[in-house]
């Protein structure tokens, strides 16, 4: 059986003040909150999700190799960086998910991509629509920048072409045959 990984069942980077409300009133709130100053939204941890051999939180001094799942960056570079941190993530030994949504809303959706681009083989990206927007205003002559979109720092970036090829390359789907698992930005 396939197991398909949403973004609400992973890692959160970014947890919607609605829905951080809700859980704030149910009792059931992430543990570990940041708050993304720019979006004004929670950036979150939730340190059960862990893929594969995995590691966990208190186990991860160890040196094992873990892989993680985070969705929904949008442009949140800072606390992007703060959350691998905590996790210790080493890409030479690590695995990330990222389920889609690199850019837009935040700040830093060109450090975002800078930095995951880095990371190589250690980054399993999937495309979200926020990912597939950046790539319409670069290449459809008919799609524009919205009113809440913060793309102008990629679309004027020297290494954008870079970027944007990398990026499209990203698939919409990854499916890890090992660990039975499907990710998907926003479901099948």
């Amino acid at each position: 059986a396939v197991t398909e990984l949403k973004s609400e069942d992973v890692l959160r980077v970014h947890l919607p003040a609605a829905v951080q409300r809700e859980n704030d009133r149910r009792g059931n709130g992430p543990r570990g909150a940041w708050r993304c100053r720019a979006r004004r939204e929670h950036v979150a941890v939730d340190e059960n999700v862990v893929l594969g051999a995995g590691r966990s939180a208190d186990r991860a001094g160890r040196g094992e190799p873990t892989g993680r799942a985070i969705g929904d960056i949008q442009g949140c570079d800072e606390e992007l960086a703060r959350l691998l941190d905590r996790l210790k993530f080493d890409p030479a030994r690590d695995r990330v998910w990222l389920v889609g949504d690199l850019v837009n809303r935040g700040p830093a959706s060109l450090a975002v991509l800078r930095r995951v681009k880095a990371l190589g083989d250690a980054a399993i990206v999937v495309l979200g629509n926020h990912d597939l927007h950046l790539l319409a205003l670069a290449y459809a002559r008919d799609e524009r920048l919205k009113s809440k979109d913060t793309l102008q720092d990629v679309l004027a970036a020297p290494d954008r072409d870079e970027l944007l090829a990398w990026l499209r390359t990203r698939s919409m789907l990854h499916y890890d045959r090992a660990l039975g698992c499907a990710m998907v930005h926003a479901g099948l």
